[in-house]
């Protein structure tokens, strides 16, 4: 059976969050570049990897997903180092999000 690429997508987070933990970020590196067309995905990525500019990034792209779907992003455990930086702060301003 064939997955959706979507679905591919979101397997691949789930391993890159493994792989991070496990301290092989170069893989997840990877995962995370050829994942470049999916910012929901980098974004969790790239904040398990602690780096805040690629998550603030990731999340600026996320627009056309909409203000739920960032709303709800916002509460992954793996965004809560960005808790207090302004880039946030204008991020949740440019979807209408409670500050």
């Amino acid at each position: 059976m064939r997955l959706h690429p979507i679905a591919r997508s979101c397997r691949k987070t789930t391993g890159t969050r493994v792989r991070v933990w496990a301290g092989r970020k170069e893989e997840a590196e990877k995962i995370a570049a050829d994942l470049s067309e999916r910012s929901f995905q980098q974004a969790v990525i790239f904040a398990g990897l602690g780096d805040k500019d690629r998550t603030v990034e990731a999340l600026d792209r996320m627009t056309m997903l909409g203000p739920v779907r960032i709303g709800r992003t916002f509460t992954f455990p793996e965004m809560a180092f960005l808790r207090g930086d302004s880039r946030l702060k204008a991020i949740r301003k440019k979807f209408g999000l409670l500050q």
